[in-house]
């Protein structure tokens, strides 16, 4: 089975870790436990969202009358981005289209982390 078919589908956060350009310790900004989904499609795109698990909600319970302190803590607690997918004979690349953090579009990612996402819910 080639590298397509095995991540065609839905995948399950199983961890996230930060990794510093500056050779800093890795580092888990999700929390040690974090929720999140990937998706890989037949047709060449893929889609990716993971938070920190039980994030605060806004204190008046309506995202667009939030604090700047819950919108800072709501921004820095949660990715989401898509784009496009391309595969190598052992890795899969993605270039991003749409993405929650404005300075991640346009960029080019290796995906090689595989064992940090599982199949199934």
């Amino acid at each position: 089975m080639n590298l397509r078919d095995r991540i065609i589908g839905a995948w399950k956060l199983h961890s996230y870790s930060e990794n510093p350009v500056d050779g800093a310790p890795p580092f888990h900004p999700m929390g040690s436990s974090p929720k999140g989904i990937i998706m890989y499609t037949p047709d060449g795109y893929m889609s990716a969202q993971f938070m920190l698990p039980d994030r605060p909600n806004f204190a008046i319970n309506d995202f667009y009358q939030g604090t700047l302190e819950e919108y800072k803590a709501a921004a820095s607690t949660y990715v989401a981005y898509s784009g496009l997918l391309w595969l190598t004979r052992k890795k899969a690349q993605s270039r991003t289209v749409c993405s929650f953090r404005c300075c991640q579009i346009g960029s080019e990612t290796t995906n090689l982390g595989w064992q940090a996402w599982k199949a199934g819910f």
